[in-house]
C-alpha cells in the first residue's frame, strides 16, 4: 500500500519481484491480476516484520527504513506467520527467483529449511535450528569471519531474552548478526493506534529534520 501511494511499485525489476514471488510461494498470497495491484489486492498482502530475538536497538538494521514500529503482541498474535529467515534473501539465494540484475546473492545454507514449514508465535521452535544453520560456515562479504552454528548459538544466547546480562551490557552486533532474525510477518490489517506500542526513529538520520519533527 505504501508503494502504491508513492507510485513506486514495480513487479518487473528490483527487490519487489522476489518479495512478490515469495509471498505467493511461501505464504500462499494471491497473485496480482495485473502488473500493478489494486488497493484491495495490496491490503491482502503481508506486512514484513523482523522478530527482535537479539534485543537490537533498531530491531534489525536501519537500512530497512528510518522508523521501526513495535507492534502490540497481544493485538497481532493471531495474524503472525513466521519464516526462519528473510524470505527475500532466501528466495534469491535458494530458489533463484526474481534476482535483480547486478544484485549480490547471499551465500546461505539452503538445506537448513528444506521443508519450508512456517510457524506462529505459539509454535516456532522448529524454526530455531534452520535460522541458526542458515548462516552456518558462511563467510560474510566484507567480514573476516567464518562462523559455525555453535558461534551463532552463542551469539543468540548472549543477546536473547534468556540471557542474564543487563541490556546495557549486551555484546555488540555486526551486520551479519543483525540480519539473522526470524521473519515474523503480519498477514492482516492491524488498526492504529491500538496495534502499535511505540515507534523508534533513527536519530542519526532524523534528528533536526522535518521528518524527525
Amino acid at each position: 500500500q505504501a508503494a502504491l501511494l508513492q507510485e513506486s511499485f514495480n513487479t518487473t525489476g528490483g527487490p519487489q519481484v522476489v518479495n512478490d514471488l515469495m509471498q505467493q510461494q511461501l505464504y500462499g498470497c494471491k497473485a496480482f491480476e495485473g502488473p500493478k495491484p489494486t488497493w484491495k489486492e495490496a491490503a491482502e498482502r503481508l506486512i514484513y516484520i523482523a522478530h527482535n530475538m537479539r534485543r537490537i536497538d533498531f530491531a534489525s538494521i536501519p537500512s530497512f527504513g528510518d522508523v521501526s514500529a513495535i507492534f502490540n503482541t497481544t493485538y497481532v498474535q493471531k495474524m503472525v506467520i513466521i519464516a526462519p529467515y528473510d524470505t527475500g534473501q532466501y528466495g534469491m539465494a535458494c530458489k533463484h527467483e526474481g534476482v535483480p540484475k547486478g544484485f549480490p546473492t547471499p551465500e546461505l545454507n539452503c538445506s537448513s529449511w528444506r521443508a519450508e514449514v512456517l510457524g506462529t508465535l505459539e509454535h516456532l521452535d522448529h524454526l530455531i535450528l534452520p535460522n541458526l544453520e542458515m548462516f552456518g560456515n558462511w563467510t560474510a562479504p566484507g567480514l573476516s569471519l567464518n562462523r559455525t552454528v555453535k558461534d551463532h548459538v552463542r551469539s543468540l544466547f548472549q543477546r536473547s531474552g534468556i540471557s542474564t546480562a543487563r541490556y546495557e551490557a549486551l555484546p555488540p552486533e555486526n551486520i551479519m548478526e543483525g540480519m539473522q532474525y526470524l521473519e515474523a510477518n503480519i498477514l492482516g490489517n492491524p488498526r492504529l493506534p491500538s496495534s502499535v506500542k511505540f515507534l523508534i526513529g533513527n536519530v542519526g538520520t532524523l534528528f533536526g529534520t522535518v521528518d524527525g519533527r
